[in-house]
């Protein structure tokens, strides 16, 4: 333990004495002998080289190299004096003026400093103080996703104490240009609150990137097809791994969304990023961070509704009714002032609209394929000859859509070792009616389905910035994905080719449950483990890295359990001669689902200097095997 002596300590000024009881390592003995730069630093604490040695004897065992870009920001820069000399062990923090966190280390021999693991955003305030010189603070300073914001300072030789003297500076920090690593876009806080959106994702405004298309499916950054595009939320995965849908989000049969819009803090849209830790696409990678408490109340909140009326009053549009409401609202604070905050966003969407295709009733918007009395005769056959649930009806159908999203947060700041927490936990729920008919097919009502999708995301997230200037950021997750389709009847799919119509002409029916629909369900469960250490050197700073992620999936797709069956006519149905027959059967006595695991684990290293960037990335190993 190290000490200042007493009369010293009660001359030093408030802010000073405030520094000197939060690191205690990087002022004088208490013989008053000015410590050297070995010993000013902070020795790290035993338990960190053990867990280094634990993940590094992990990366033996094959895996596939994937990472994530980093969910922080940096300031660094140099100490000098004012001759321009380098000053050592000056004692730098960084200070979040709207939550209080306190982040500190020490200048390096050659005067550098470099501060990692800032929370997004600002306004910040850089302290320097060196015994011998007068102390300056350096206000207004805001930092970016994945930036690292340079602030010079020189400090003046000081021959009369002053107590209370502060130089202030509120001029805009400056940016490395070793920071920008790779084609980029960045999506800020202020970007969201402005810009319009229908549907309130967040991934709709990836249109403000030009190397990204939305011609569909889905978008397509760099040319590449929508699925090797990535997402990822304060550091997890968000991505839609099995790939199902176009969207690139877990759930996009049903148009979840992963996170409320209000929770969102910025992101950013990378496309070729040079940095190790950012990786795991060929398309794009969207970095998304989340809002925090502060040591103020904050809040927002948001209601839209909308239907056809407020569409271009042209008859294609106003004939197509439908109705969309969204709801939520973000509120954030602190539970205990510069040490706790929360951060609260739910948000729900209601919604609904016709059925595409004619139906049998006024206002069709085409002539139906059969008549009523072919689906009387239909539904008549099924239920007394066959013994079918309610088939459904031939009018119209609303396919309902509702989503919710609740996101909460929680940080604590000023932990020892210049630390600060993170946990966070994201619940999704989304719902999809899926039916529609056609021209020439007149599906019933029950022979839709109604796709569910429930997510749950959990983390925890360790920033850490220890007294020599190394930092570390480790983060553990888990996700849970359900999917599912689920249906009004359970019963054999049935078609009936010719049927009369209206008109004279001959149509389509059908009735069931839907074939792709007789037992379809899709599980995933997702636990990463991630860790990022950076050590400075001279002019470079080193990171070695270990990013991995486990799988596990339960995929059920029974399609034609039920049966599959096509007849001819009404007759062909009551005589029971179909013209065509499919029926899928298990070959065991399990439930008929595959399973299996997946885990892909990556070591990567960089360095990173103030002239150049260099990168080492070990190649991939992997491994998948059954359950």
């Amino acid at each position: 333990m190290l000490f200042v002596p007493r009369a010293l300590l009660q001359n030093l000024s408030p802010a000073f004495r405030d520094f000197v009881s939060y690191h205690p390592e990087a002022v004088r003995r208490q013989d008053g002998a000015i410590l050297q730069p070995r010993e000013c630093a902070m020795k790290i604490p035993r338990w960190v080289p053990g867990v280094a040695a634990a993940l590094t004897l992990a990366l033996i065992l094959p895996r596939t190299l994937t990472a994530q870009g980093v969910t922080t920001s940096a300031i660094s820069g140099t100490v000098t004096n004012d001759q321009g000399k380098p000053l050592e062990s000056s004692q730098v923090v960084a200070t979040n003026k709207n939550t209080g966190s306190r982040t500190g280390t020490i200048s390096r021999g050659d005067g550098r400093f470099y501060i990692q693991g800032l929370e997004v955003g600002g306004p910040y305030t850089v302290s320097v103080r060196h015994i011998g010189f007068s102390p300056r603070d350096t206000n207004g300073i805001y930092v970016s996703l994945g930036q690292n914001a340079r602030v010079d300072i020189s400090l003046a030789t000081q021959t009369v104490r002053l107590a209370g003297v502060t130089v202030t500076s509120t001029g805009a920090s400056s940016l490395i240009s070793t920071a920008h690593k790779g084609v980029a876009t960045m999506v800020t806080d202020s970007a969201i609150a402005r810009l319009p959106t229908l549907n309130r994702n967040f991934t709709d405004f990836v249109v403000l990137t030009p190397q990204i298309s939305t011609k569909g499916p889905g978008n397509s950054g760099g040319g590449q097809n929508n699925r090797f595009n990535a997402i990822q939320i304060d550091g997890s995965v968000a991505s839609d791994l099995f790939g199902l849908g176009s969207t690139g989000q877990p759930g996009a049969q049903a148009n979840a969304k992963q996170i409320s819009l209000e929770a969102v803090k910025e992101y950013q849209v990378l496309l070729s990023p040079y940095d190790v830790r950012q990786g795991n696409f060929t398309g794009f990678l969207l970095n998304a961070v989340t809002k925090s408490g502060s040591n103020e109340f904050h809040g927002s909140g948001t209601y839209a509704t909308r239907n056809e009326r407020f569409e271009r009053d042209v008859s294609y549009l106003r004939a197509s009714p439908f109705t969309q409401t969204q709801s939520g609202f973000w509120v954030g604070g602190p539970i205990i002032r510069d040490k706790v905050f929360f951060s609260v966003a739910p948000e729900f969407q209601s919604q609904n609209q016709p059925a595409a295709g004619p139906f049998i009733g006024d206002g069709s918007p085409t002539p139906s394929p059969v008549n009523q009395q072919g689906v009387d005769s239909l539904r008549n056959i099924l239920q007394s000859q066959y013994g079918f649930g309610d088939p459904g009806t031939a009018a119209v159908v609303k396919n309902e859509n509702p989503l919710g999203n609740v996101f909460a947060r929680l940080d604590f700041v000023n932990l020892p070792y210049s630390s600060r927490l993170v946990t966070r936990y994201n619940f999704v729920n989304a719902q999809q009616d899926i039916l529609s008919r056609s021209g020439t097919r007149l599906n019933l009502s029950n022979n839709g389905y109604n796709f569910q999708s429930v997510t749950n995301s959990g983390l925890a997230q360790l920033f850490s910035n220890f007294g020599s200037g190394s930092s570390n950021e480790f983060l553990v997750g888990y996700t849970t994905v359900r999917d599912k389709r689920k249906t009004p009847i359970n019963a054999p799919f049935v078609v009936i080719s010719r049927v009369r119509g209206p008109n004279g002409a001959n149509g389509q029916i059908s009735a069931g449950t839907e074939n792709s629909s007789q037992g379809n369900e899709l599980d995933q469960d997702i636990f990463e483990l991630t860790d990022n250490v950076t050590i400075p050197f001279a002019d470079h700073r080193f990171t070695i890295g270990t990013k991995n992620e486990f799988f596990k999936v339960r995929n059920l797709f029974a399609q034609n359990s039920y049966g599959n069956y096509t007849f001819g006519t009404l007759d062909s149905l009551i005589a029971n001669t179909p013209s065509s027959a499919t029926l899928g059967l298990k070959l065991d006595n399990s439930d008929g689902a595959a399973r299996f695991h997946a885990r892909t684990l990556g070591f990567y290293a960089k360095t990173t200097g103030s002239s150049r960037t260099a990168s080492i990335s070990t190649s991939a190993l992997g491994s998948t095997s059954p359950d």
